[in-house]
């Protein structure tokens, strides 16, 4: 506080205000509330609270104190502001001292002015006293005069707009809606609107809705619609705007008053009557908001499920509308809503005859796949960084969901497949007539089934999991042993699954908060991987390749050597091998000029992944001196001639 106070320079007072800042809400997170609330009366000791208006130079004291606000989250002191008739004479002079607020260019600095006049207007709404110094002022029927220029149906016209749309560019214009946006918290404030007509004239500006639209959107994102009235009516009309831009704005907004419990009821409504929005892009915007706000809690599911959103609606909207609704599934109350409307039944039959959990395998596999930097565009992110909804693993999060699973019969079947693999391992032939894609699938449905407490009790009962098990450490095929690891990972997110783990052999990783983060590996990762441990040289005939070990003399150490450089360099940590590799090529010339040398170079870039640079290097030491070039070209042309001859 005493940099903040006394430093000259304005740097330090910035970072003083922030570190204060961020020491506040590291005390609001971790200290206890009891020790909080000595904590609250230093600050606001060390504030001074108690400025009056009335004191020698006060015309600063609120600009002062404004500035202060502004380093940290919370207002101190405004509050206790003494509020006498000279209260906006003072003001007044802070703010036309040297220009009109309304000509004021916008830069960094002159922002603290906008909340210099929304602190005025706090303070005056905060007072009887203050109430009717602002309905005596002009502050009010001026802006509404302002905005009537806009009106047209008020007859009001002026040729230099005090809400065009340059000043609102530039300069501190926008400060106004930022005033009445305080006004629209106040009961009293909104009489006040009211009165000077302010909700008439915006709704007159609105039946136009292209013709000014951004101050369209700036009015909205400064009220206040936590009661109901005017506003809300205006949000209404903004939310079914012909202007594309406004309305999802206006569908933007939502998204941040949906956590106000005054409006909450309010906004949901909106957000259900949005799904019928012929624009895709609302639509989705739309269903996105929905979604984090049932991703919040099953009690905000429950209530957006009481307000009946339309599944066809739902569906319309492809993948995020589907994944909504497979959100519904994890609630009784989201059940008996999907099943009253015929979906888990229609949904089931695809899932089962349509194979659709066969279709999910393969999406599962090509997000893996996107993780992969060597097999997708590097440029292009990723659509997606979680698992897709899966349908049995959404409708076993509640009973009635869970017993739907188990009368169809399709649990049974799927555990049947896993084990009839797990139990062919040991009979190769059996082993190729197997559908691997279907297996996969399976094994994925039994992974999304095993997330919930009533499915990690039926698997364990049927024996399930060690199939998995015998799978992950024993099936030749990679993919499918990647397929059983990660949904050993899924078993691993309930605390039986993790008890069933440990006594199979396999550690669980868990977080700071002793729950499980879904990666389990097993205590003999060496077996489990497949490799034995020890130094490994490159020519060893199990991690060679063979078909480039068949081009290499083995009795040729200067050979030996090269190439064991260039299978070291595929590793970023011995980049330093390029000086080895630069002092053969200058100690032994001719074998950077044999071709054969250098096609077997080639395989190595075909088999490991090398840096740019690093391949770059290569090839200019092959290259350098064009003679390797030159006989590999000969060599073409007279192959050419004896396949023509």
């Amino acid at each position: 506080m005493g940099i903040m106070n006394r430093a000259s320079d304005e740097a330090n007072r910035t970072k003083a205000g922030f570190l204060l800042t961020e020491i506040c809400n590291l005390a609001y997170n971790l200290v206890p509330d009891e020790l909080l609330v000595s904590l609250q009366d230093k600050l606001v000791y060390l504030v001074n609270p108690k400025p009056s208006m009335t004191d020698t130079h006060s015309e600063f004291a609120i600009e002062k104190l404004t500035r202060k606000s502004n380093k940290g989250r919370t207002m101190f002191g405004l509050d206790q502001l003494k509020i006498n008739d000279n209260f906006l004479d003072y003001s007044k002079k802070t703010t036309t001292k040297a220009h009109k607020f309304s000509g004021t260019k916008k830069t960094k600095h002159s922002q603290r002015f906008i909340k210099l006049g929304c602190d005025i207007m706090s303070c005056l709404l905060s007072s009887t006293e203050g109430l009717r110094i602002l309905k005596e002022s002009k502050i009010v029927p001026q802006i509404a005069e302002c905005l009537a220029q806009l009106d047209p149906y008020s007859g009001l016209y002026a040729k230099d707009q005090i809400f065009s749309k340059d000043r609102l560019e530039g300069t501190l214009t926008n400060g106004y809606f930022d005033m009445l946006g305080i006004l629209s918290t106040k009961e009293h404030g909104l009489e006040l609107l009211q009165q000077w007509k302010v909700f008439s004239i915006t709704h007159h500006i609105a039946d136009n809705p292209f013709k000014r639209e951004d101050l369209l959107i700036l009015f909205m994102k400064s009220m206040d619609y936590k009661k109901s009235g005017q506003l809300r009516i205006l949000l209404s009309k903004f939310l079914h705007s012909a202007n594309r831009n406004i309305k999802l704005e206006a569908t933007k907004l939502l998204s941040s008053l949906l956590h106000e419990p005054d409006c909450n009821t309010f906004i949901c409504e909106a957000l259900i009557e949005q799904l019928y929005e012929q624009d895709d892009i609302i639509s989705r915007e739309t269903i996105k908001i929905l979604t984090e706000y049932c991703n919040a809690s099953n009690s905000n599911l429950d209530q957006i499920v009481e307000l009946s959103p339309s599944i066809h609606l739902l569906r319309r909207c492809g993948e995020q509308g589907e994944c909504l609704l497979m959100k519904f599934l994890s609630t009784s109350a989201g059940f008996g809503y999907l099943q009253s409307q015929g979906f888990i039944d229609e949904e089931f039959a695809n899932w089962i005859s349509g194979e659709r959990y066969i279709t999910y395998a393969l999406d599962i596999e090509l997000l893996l796949m996107g993780f992969d930097p060597d097999l997708r565009n590097s440029d292009r992110p990723l659509k997606r960084s979680t698992l897709p909804s899966h349908f049995f693993g959404e409708l076993v999060k509640t009973e009635e969901g869970f017993n739907v699973i188990v009368h169809s019969g399709i649990l049974t079947e799927l555990v049947n497949i896993i084990r009839y693999h797990a139990t062919s391992l040991e009979r190769p032939e059996e082993a190729e007539q197997m559908d691997y894609l279907k297996l996969s699938a399976c094994m994925w449905a039994i992974g999304m089934i095993s997330t919930s407490e009533l499915g990690i009790e039926t698997l364990d009962v049927n024996g399930c999991i060690e199939d998995l098990v015998h799978i992950a450490t024993s099936s030749p095929l990679i993919n499918l042993r990647g397929s059983a690891f990660y949904v050993l990972g899924l078993i691993s997110k309930t605390n039986q699954g993790i008890e069933i783990l440990d006594e199979l052999g396999w550690s669980t990783k868990m977080n700071v908060f002793n729950q499980s983060i879904g990666m389990t590996l097993p205590r003999d990762v060496t077996s489990f991987i497949g490799w034995e441990s020890g130094n490994r040289d490159v020519f060893d005939k199990e991690v060679m390749e063979y078909s480039i070990l068949d081009d290499i003399d083995t009795s040729d150490e200067t050979l030996k050597r090269l190439i064991k450089v260039i299978g070291t360099l595929c590793n970023p940590i011995f980049e330093k091998s390029l000086k080895d590799l630069v002092n053969l090529e200058k100690q032994h010339k001719e074998y950077f000029e044999d071709p054969d040398v250098f096609f077997i170079v080639m395989k190595f870039f075909d088999m490991y992944r090398y840096t740019p640079k690093v391949r770059k290097a290569i090839i200019e030491t092959f290259t350098s001196n064009r003679r390797m070039l030159d006989i590999i070209v000969k060599r073409d042309k007279r192959r050419m001639k004896e396949l023509i001859g």
